[in-house]
């Protein structure tokens, strides 16, 4: 039976924390080790963190920290799983308010080892849980992890990421100093300098309520709403060229030759017309929708990317 380290981040969960913890401690054919960080909550969070520390002794390690906020939390995550757990091989992300089928981890460390040798992360597919029913797929289609379209689009989702301790060594060299969602740095991360298998099954109910941080659903006419709506706030506004810098400073040289070329023409693009013409034109860097390409070109155009 393999042990898989799970990293969770807490903040005023205790309406669903209970029903998540009894998910991850219920699945089949792994053992279970639970790191979790507390971000300053003011509720009983930690008091029942502390009943499963209690009731599963070493299977937890608790860390109550100050409110930092989600993102920067999770960040801390893996550096404390790199310093504590250096023997382990498996490592996934939990949010505090979903509920994991019993064959998650296990299907996750299957198909992870399907990977060549190196930093290798495992994403799926996840059902949309709401007012207590399981509600379809967040994901209709088919995702593809590539070099450049990781740099534009995540396709996995924290909840849903298992990875193994090639990457989390790579992680480990440092953290970003930009503000991003650790799941999405992952992603790119591995694709960059590794490999990933996206599973378009879905062994987790995620759930959508009004506390979610990110994932609510949107539609079509809200998505364009609000896009609009941000057109006035693009003016300094160049988070993924930022990201690009970021990790080519922490991981250019872990890279692949392909990985790198990709990460140095977004982050770069703004240096000259023709390298912005270039990255226009580059077909590659996409998001899989014209209406989202269509954004993200004006976006290029209007150097705020």
């Amino acid at each position: 039976m393999v042990s898989v380290v799970v990293l969770m981040s807490t903040y005023n969960g205790e309406k669903y924390l209970v029903e998540q913890l009894d998910s991850i401690f219920r699945q089949v054919d792994v053992d279970v080790h639970l790191l979790v960080r507390d971000d300053g909550s003011s509720d009983s969070t930690v008091a029942i963190l502390h009943e499963y520390k209690a009731k599963y002794e070493s299977g937890v390690e608790i860390i109550e920290g100050h409110n930092v906020g989600w993102k920067k939390s999770f960040q801390t995550l893996i550096q404390e799983a790199a310093k504590r757990y250096s023997a382990y091989k498996y490592f996934a992300f939990a949010d505090q308010d979903d509920i994991w089928l019993p064959e998650k981890l296990s299907r996750a460390v299957s198909l992870l080892n399907t990977l060549p040798k190196g930093p290798g992360l495992y994403c799926s597919n996840q059902f949309i849980y709401k007012d207590g029913k399981k509600c379809g797929l967040i994901f209709k289609e088919s995702g593809v992890a590539s070099v450049k379209g990781c740099l534009v689009r995540n396709y996995a989702t924290g909840c849903t990421i298992l990875f193994n301790d090639d990457l989390l060594r790579c992680l480990a060299v440092g953290s970003p100093t930009i503000s991003i969602a650790h799941d999405y740095w992952c992603y790119m991360v591995a694709t960059l300098c590794g490999s990933v298998v996206i599973d378009d099954s879905a062994y987790i109910l995620y759930r959508q309520h009004s506390s979610n941080q990110i994932g609510a659903e949107k539609n079509w006419l809200g998505t364009w709403k609000n896009r609009l709506k941000s057109i006035s706030k693009l003016i300094g506004n160049h988070n993924r060229e930022a990201m690009a810098k970021e990790l080519a400073r922490l991981h250019g040289g872990q890279m692949t030759l392909e990985g790198r070329a990709a990460v140095d023409k977004l982050a770069n693009y703004r240096s000259t017309l023709s390298n912005r013409l270039s990255l226009l034109f580059d077909k590659d860097y996409t998001l899989n929708r014209i209406s989202n390409d269509f954004w993200f070109k004006l976006r290029i155009i209007l150097g705020r990317v």
